[in-house]
This record gives C-alpha cells, sequence and structure tokens, in this order.
C-alpha cells in the first residue's frame, strides 16, 4: 500500500523524475551505444559512474579499486559540489584507468565491480570473463553452488527480460514520492527506506519476529516439507507493504540481494488484466518488445521454478474471485496454488483480502501467513530524522510530540503513510498548529486535502481565477468524484479509464491538478488502436486507498440529505451486510466523521447490524459529536452486560476522548469507581 510509503516516503528535499542517475530511457547500454564489444571503453566508465548514485555504493566501488579513504571522500565531495552528478565517480574511474593497459583493464575493472557486489553492472557492460578466484566472497560461492542443479546458462531472450526488468525497477522505485499525495515530492528509496515489523504466523499461531534478510532466507530453506512456495503478507492500509516490495525488486535490480534469482517479477494486482499467461502481464511494461511472447515467459519458470521469485501486490485490489477455478487467467491460478507449483509466490494484502484464502481449504493449505505491521517507535523516529535530514530541530519536535500523544503514537506514527503526512504536515508552523489540535484519522485526512486545495488555489493560472473561486472549485471536485470513488469501491476497481468520468471529466482534470487523482497514459490495446485509431488512453487513479475511500465518504453524507431512505439501504444490504463493515471500515469512519444527522445514523446502523462494540467506539471517536454519540448511549444503557463482557478498563479507555459525556453514561450504567479514568489525550 503503498511503497507511499514509507518506509513509504521520505525526505523534505525535492527531486525531479528526469534528474534520476539512472538512464532515462529504457534501452539498454548496448543498444544505446551499439555493441558493448565495439563501445569505447570511456563511454562504460560513463555508463557505470551514472548508475553509482549511492555514496556507500561509491564507497564500495573506490575501496574495490584500490583508492584510499581521501580519494573516495574527494570523489564524493566533487560529486555533492555539482548537483549530484556522476562526475566525480568518472574522474575516479579514470584515475583508476591510468593504472592499466587496454588489455588488462575490462578483466580489472569487472572483478573490481563483482568485489563490489555489483555483479548486475559486471554483466551488463562488460562482457568479458573474470577469474574464478576473484569473482565471488566465500558466502556467494556458497549460495550459487547450493543452485547449481538448474543453474543452467539462461537462454538470451530471459537474459534480455532480466536487463529490462532491472531498468525497470530501477527507474521505477529508485525514486519514490515523499508525500502520499503530490507526485513532484521525491527522494531516493535508498535513502529513505527504514525497516518494518515482520512477522510468521496470524493471530493465535506461534508469531515469529522475521527481519529482511530473514525473509529471504525463509523463502529459500529447502524442509522436510519441501520449500514455502506462497507466502502471504497481511497489513492494514498504509503500513508499508508496497514499498516493502519495492525495495525488494529494487535491491534485486542493484545487485545486493537475491543474485541466485534469475528473474524477479512485481507485479500489482490493482493493475493485472486477466490473461491466459502470466508472461502477457509481464511484457505489458515492454510494449515495444514483440519479442518475448507471454508463453515463453511461462515456459522459462515452469523449467526453472526456484531460479524465479513472484512478487505480487495488493490482492484486496484484485479485479478477480480467486474462489473460483479459472485455468484461462494465469494470475487466478498461480494465487490458487495451482500453476507454478514450485516457483516461490510472495503477496500482500490487507485483512479482508486474505479472507479469500483462507476460506477456501485447498488455496489456504498451500499458505504461510505473515505480518506486515509498520514502524517500531525507533523506527519511527529513524525515519523522521531521515526525514528532517537537513532539520533536526523539527525531527526532534515532531518526535517528542508523537511520544507525548498517544492517540498519534498509537494509532497514527506505526503507519508509514500516517509518519509520512504528520512529517509532510509538520515542515510549516501553520502545520505544526494543525497536527497539536488533530486527534483522529479523518482530521489528518481533511487537513492535508486542504493542503493540496491551498497550494492549488494558491497557483497563478491563466484563467486568473481567484483564491476563493479556486478553492470552490477544488471542493466541487472532490464532491463530483464521490460517487465514483465509492462505486470503484463497490466494485473493487482502483484504476479508471477516461470514459468511466462522463460527464465529470473537467473534475477530474481539476482533482487531478489538486493532486487528489493522478493520470497516467498507457499505450492503447490493440482493438482500441485499429477501431478508435488511439496510441494512447488516459487512466485515472487516486495516490491511495485511503484517499478514494475518504473522497467516497462525500458522496455518502450527500446521498443522506438527497435520499435518506437510499443511504440507509447502502447502509444496511451493502456496507454491512455479512459483517463486511471491516472491508469498509475507513470508508465508516470518514462518513461518520461528517458530524451531525450523518454521523449519527452511520452509528444507528451499526448500533443495529454490527456487535462489535470495539469497532463501534473506534466510529464514534471518528464522528467526534458529542450529540451524534446518542445511539452509543442508548446501547450502553440497554445492552450494560455486553460492556460486563468486555476489558473495562479498555471500554473507559475508548469511550473517554468521545466525550465526557458518554463516560458519565458508562458510570450511570456500572461502577466504574475502581478504574482509573485517562486523560483526553489518549484514544
Amino acid at each position: 500500500m503503498l511503497t507511499f510509503l514509507l518506509s513509504t516516503m521520505g525526505n523534505a528535499c525535492r527531486l525531479r523524475t528526469e534528474e534520476m542517475t539512472e538512464p532515462s530511457s529504457d534501452d539498454t547500454p548496448s543498444e544505446r551505444m551499439g555493441s558493448v564489444a565495439n563501445v569505447d571503453f570511456d563511454d562504460i566508465l560513463k555508463e557505470i559512474a551514472k548508475a553509482l548514485y549511492k555514496n556507500s555504493d561509491i564507497d564500495d566501488l573506490g575501496k574495490a579499486l584500490g583508492f584510499g579513504p581521501g580519494d573516495i571522500g574527494r570523489t564524493i565531495q566533487e560529486n555533492t559540489n555539482q548537483g549530484g552528478n556522476y562526475m566525480g565517480t568518472l574522474d575516479l574511474l579514470r584515475m583508476w584507468q591510468n593504472r592499466h593497459t587496454p588489455s588488462t583493464e575490462k578483466v580489472a575493472l569487472r572483478s573490481a565491480l563483482v568485489k563490489a557486489g555489483f555483479d548486475n553492472l559486471a554483466d551488463q557492460y562488460l562482457s568479458t570473463s573474470v577469474p574464478e578466484s576473484a569473482k565471488f566472497t566465500v558466502q556467494q560461492t556458497e549460495d550459487r553452488s547450493k543452485n547449481k542443479g538448474d543453474n543452467e546458462a539462461m537462454p538470451r531472450d530471459m537474459m534480455k527480460l532480466r536487463e529490462q526488468l532491472k531498468r525497470r525497477y530501477r527507474k521505477k522505485f529508485g525514486q519514490i514520492k515523499t508525500s502520499p499525495v503530490d507526485s513532484e515530492s521525491r527522494t531516493w528509496l535508498q535513502h529513505i527506506y527504514v525497516s518494518l515489523v515482520l512477522i510468521l504466523g496470524l493471530e493465535g499461531e506461534k508469531e515469529e519476529p522475521i527481519d529482511y534478510d530473514g525473509l529471504f532466507n525463509f523463502i529459500k530453506t529447502d524442509t522436510p516439507k519441501g520449500f514455502v512456495t506462497r507466502l502471504a503478507f497481511i497489513g492494514e492500509a498504509g503500513v508499508g507493504k508496497s514499498t516493502l516490495f519495492a525495495k525488494i525488486a529494487l535491491d534485486w535490480a542493484e545487485g545486493k540481494i537475491l543474485q541466485e534469482i534469475n528473474l524477479l517479477f512485481l507485479e500489482s494486482f490493482r493493475e493485472i488484466k486477466e490473461s491466459r499467461f502470466f508472461g502477457d502481464t509481464v511484457m505489458a511494461h515492454f510494449p515495444d518488445d514483440s519479442e518475448i511472447k507471454g508463453e515463453r515467459v511461462d515456459a522459462y519458470v515452469r523449467k526453472n521454478p526456484r531460479k524465479v521469485l513472484i512478487l505480487l501486490d495488493g490482492l484486496d485490489e484484485a479485479h478477480m474471485n480467486i474462489k473460483k477455478p479459472n485455468c484461462n487467467d494465469a494470475i487466478v491460478s498461480i494465487v490458487r496454488g495451482d500453476r507454478f507449483i514450485d516457483t516461490p509466490v510472495v503477496i500482500t494484502t490487507r485483512p479482508f483480502g486474505a479472507d479469500q484464502i483462507k476460506s477456501i481449504v485447498t488455496i489456504n493449505d498451500h499458505y504461510t501467513f505473515g505480518k506486515v505491521k509498520g514502524f517500531t517507535k525507533k523506527n519511527m523516529s529513524t525515519y523522521i530524522k531521515n526525514y528532517f535530514k537537513d532539520d533536526s530541530q523539527s525531527a526532534s519536535t515532531l518526535i517528542d510530540f508523537i511520544n507525548t500523544n498517544q492517540v498519534v503514537s498509537e494509532y497514527m506514527a506505526p503507519f508509514p503513510i500516517f509518519c509520512c503526512m504528520l512529517c509532510c504536515l509538520w515542515k510549516t508552523p501553520s502545520g505544526r498548529e494543525n497536527i497539536q489540535a488533530m486527534e483522529t484519522f479523518s482530521q489528518l485526512l481533511k487537513r492535508l486535502v486542504f493542503s493540496l486545495q491551498e497550494q492549488y488555489s494558491s497557483k497563478q493560472n491563466e484563467l486568473e481565477e481567484g483564491y476563493g473561486s479556486r478553492m470552490e472549485k477544488a471542493d466541487e471536485s472532490m464532491k463530483e468524484l464521490g460517487c465514483i470513488a465509492f462505486q470503484g469501491l463497490l466494485d473493487k476497481k482502483l484504476i479508471f479509464d477516461e470514459n468511466a468520468f462522463g460527464l465529470c471529466t473537467e473534475a477530474a482534470t481539476t482533482a487531478c491538478e489538486v493532486g487528489i487523482l493522478s493520470m497516467e497514459k498507457r499505450p492503447a490495446p490493440l482493438q482500441i488502436r485499429e477501431s478508435q485509431r488511439k496510441q494512447f488512453i488516459q487512466e485515472f487513479s487516486f495516490p491511495h486507498k485511503l484517499l478514494q475511500e475518504y473522497i467516497a465518504s462525500f458522496h455518502l453524507a450527500s446521498l443522506f440529505h438527497k435520499d435518506c431512505r437510499e443511504f440507509n439501504r447502502i447502509m444496511a444490504d451493502t456496507l454491512l451486510k455479512n459483517d463486511r463493515y471491516e472491508e469498509f471500515r475507513y470508508v465508516l469512519y470518514f462518513t461518520a466523521a461528517h458530524g451531525g444527522e450523518v454521523g449519527k445514523s452511520v452509528l444507528e446502523a451499526l448500533c443495529k447490524k454490527v456487535d462489535d462494540m470495539g469497532f463501534i467506539f473506534k466510529v464514534a471517536f471518528e464522528c467526534h459529536d458529542s450529540e451524534a454519540i446518542d445511539p452509543v448511549r442508548n446501547l450502553l444503557k440497554t445492552n450494560a452486560y455486553l460492556v460486563l463482557d468486555h476489558s473495562i478498563n479498555a471500554l473507559v479507555f475508548t469511550l473517554e476522548p468521545i466525550g465526557k459525556e458518554v463516560v458519565s453514561s458508562v458510570n450511570r450504567i456500572i461502577d466504574v469507581s475502581h478504574f482509573h479514568l485517562y486523560s483526553c489525550e489518549m484514544l
């Protein structure tokens, strides 16, 4: 969700995509410069210098080339002095070249690259073989030897695909957004990423913490029961699941992990369309490559199951039903465990998405489950310090605020996306004041969206619209898009083509300018190209599902005032039917947060249909309207025995910040005199 994220996002510096040191073209260096064998050696040095943007990478290579700390330090400083480019690194490589003859320089450079851990660069730019003694560390050699059983030379087309994938991951994940809704704020993932809490096992099972490296060892371990081939990580929205996968893909592309894996595929469920071959989904990212067919990719995976890793992100966002067998849909078959049986497949999902797996025994038996739980308090602090790396005072004051505000510290800061939002708002004095007054998720989302609207409204524009009219225009766009956002949630649709907006195209355009929507141009399918003569189609999506859920709440609030009966029908027959409230929990939070009669109606429906006191109180807290929580008071009065069946400490802890009236209601129903009543700053 999410690698916003993150661990989703980070630093305040804003780097434009074109400033990335990665090549902007998807062509390989050999395609850009001709055959590598005939390329001038200095051109190869330039490409390698461009690829090494991290100071730690430059340090590793410098040591492998035989330079000392002084030369390496001057190289890094020269890059910094020239705006973060690669010229210092190139000078270092040229200095090293002067020590060698043309007959030895390629072999020597390849040896140094491998020694420094940049096998991918060695393979990509230098085809000269390297003496075995210079190739690997002991551990690398042991790891490679374990896989000799299926370590045949890769076919040329699959080698080409591997390099395409690595370029794609470096380009797509090298930089990430530092704000979930501001596409222009970007920083290097490797500079900002902070480890997440990963747990193997679910509630009621033996839970075992596992770190980043341990995850790969777990996948690779051959047990008496065989390899783990299906692993599902469950986590709430914004907890960092997507960024975890982005980190894995980028580390593989940069030669840091899993180099015994020939092909690593990372696909998002929200973008996957039904296809007979998994390879069709893969090759859709490379529309200009007509040589490699999807069927060919599938054949390689079947023949080399342990040389491939498949990462599938966001099962809860999928346009498919995995409960029903569908041999014509490759992804359904893979998730069910019917296809690529011996290939490791790792998926992420929000909790309700995992129910598809758990509800079918034959599917569930294939899976080992884990959880992504976000930041520890220590890692949260590290993330904030990375974000404000040039402003230690801001980092320190935000960390202190979080540590002293239990609502924020327990229910926001562990989620990378919320941690990022807090950082974004904390950058300005007015933002700090607003954060310190916030107590709920809904208030945080509202403030973030409002800040985007302010940015949009303050910009100069060709129509010379004033601030007030621009703010009104931004508000109206959210209300117009609410129905589309809500229907998309019901249909599990998170990407919309240009036809989905109908008469709302102007609102969609405004929402893109505000930052509430993202727009991408994609190559049109063949049938559209032929029938409509369109080379590209526009697709829209919300930057994060939480934002779609927030915008959807505007539709429900508006519907309440227009057609209360229809509102109540949707609540009873859609959002709360068959205990679906967990799936729509954030929609319910945000709708209740509209307060007044809307919030009261949401709580009335919950009190009638949901037998989950904890959830009802959380929604009441999001409502944050003491006059709208009468249904909760009435429920407590008429069902006091339900309260006694729960931890009264937890109950009072949850109730108090909603309002002292509710605490008084509890006091009138049962004797709580021997329980400590917590302060109103606590949830």
